[in-house]
């Protein structure tokens, strides 16, 4: 299991990233967590959009505002765990890692040889305004990759 924290700055570009492939035929809506609307995927690419920079107008010192995180299982992986464990990981991930309660929009992709996940959030805290501490933040993905493949009893594998 491989997970990246990618350096995006513009949420923006993250966002829309996921939602040409998802224009393209080559990634889905997969899941959504504290979304101004109940399903966020019935409306446009706007209307996400707007759940995240609505939040991020609160700090406009904050320069790197964009969370893209890619979830990437191996093919045995994605076997093991199946669409609905990878979806409750995710969320646990976004709460190990600190932003369990910021809006967040989750594309599943398949425009490789193996199944893959982008999650798009916004490091700015949605009740406070303030950044959230992103100090140590590869320890605590590579802690969290390291207690996902116990669990799951996964290889330690590249994709």
């Amino acid at each position: 299991m491989v997970i990246v924290i990618h350096q995006a700055t513009h949420t923006e570009n993250a966002l829309s990233y996921n939602e040409k492939k998802v224009k393209e035929g080559k990634a889905v809506f997969f899941h959504s967590r504290n979304t101004l609307s109940v399903n966020p995927f019935m409306y446009d690419e706007k209307h996400r959009l707007k759940n995240l920079l609505n939040i991020e107008k609160a700090n406009t010192r904050v320069k790197n505002k964009c969370l893209h995180i890619s979830f990437n299982p191996s093919v045995d992986d994605y076997r093991k765990l199946g669409d609905t464990t990878i979806r409750h990981e995710i969320d646990r991930m976004m709460e190990h890692m600190g932003y369990g309660n910021q809006p967040y929009f989750v594309y599943k992709h398949q425009d490789l040889e193996r199944v893959h996940f982008h999650v798009v959030s916004t490091r700015i805290d949605r009740q406070t305004g303030r950044k959230i501490k992103d100090n140590y933040e590869k320890q605590k993905m590579q802690k969290f990759v390291q207690e996902l493949e116990q669990k799951y009893d996964l290889l330690n594998q590249q994709t």
